[in-house]
This record gives structure tokens, C-alpha cells and sequence, in this order.
């Protein structure tokens, strides 16, 4: 349960935070039984569009936290370019 809740208030903050596509909600209702994977909406440089990614609860905290980013930095899922897609600090 507590871990549902820390995913439900870091993708509350992502959603306050940016201007979210309808896509990024169908994907997050995709996601709501999933409780260790967080949904989150990036942008693919490579692509130039918006993309959706999850990711693991663990994850997101260790990137943000231990490592101390601004931002994330995965692979696109689409066009499978590493670290093409950025997804910016929320707190």
C-alpha cells in the first residue's frame, strides 16, 4: 500500500506540473495496477515528439536522488535511442 501511494504522489506531481497529453492519461490508467512502475511523460529529442515511459519505483529514485539530476534520461521506446528522451525533475 505505501508503495502505491509514493507512486500515486510522484505521478500527482508530475501531472500538476506539465501540460499532459490525453495519450499520457490513457497510458497512466494503463499503468494504475502496476504499483511499482511510474508513469512518466517525456520528450524524445530524436523524435521531436512527446513519449510515454515507466518506470520502476526503485529506478526513479535512484536516478533522482543518488544521483542527483535534473532529469531523467531514458531510451526511447519508439525509435530505441538511448537516452534520448528527457524527463525533467518534479520537486
Amino acid at each position: 500500500m505505501m508503495l502505491y501511494r509514493m507512486k500515486l504522489s510522484i505521478e500527482r506531481s508530475f501531472e500538476s506540473m506539465h501540460d499532459l497529453t490525453k495519450e499520457y492519461e490513457e497510458f497512466r490508467f494503463r499503468l494504475r495496477g502496476k504499483y511499482q512502475k511510474i508513469a512518466l511523460e517525456g520528450y524524445c529529442r530524436t523524435c521531436d515528439l512527446r513519449r510515454n515511459v515507466a518506470l520502476h519505483y526503485l529506478n526513479y529514485v535512484k536516478r533522482f536522488i543518488l544521483v542527483a539530476k535534473n532529469e531523467i534520461r531514458v531510451k526511447c521506446p519508439i525509435c530505441k535511442t538511448k537516452d534520448s528522451i528527457i524527463i525533467p525533475y518534479l520537486f
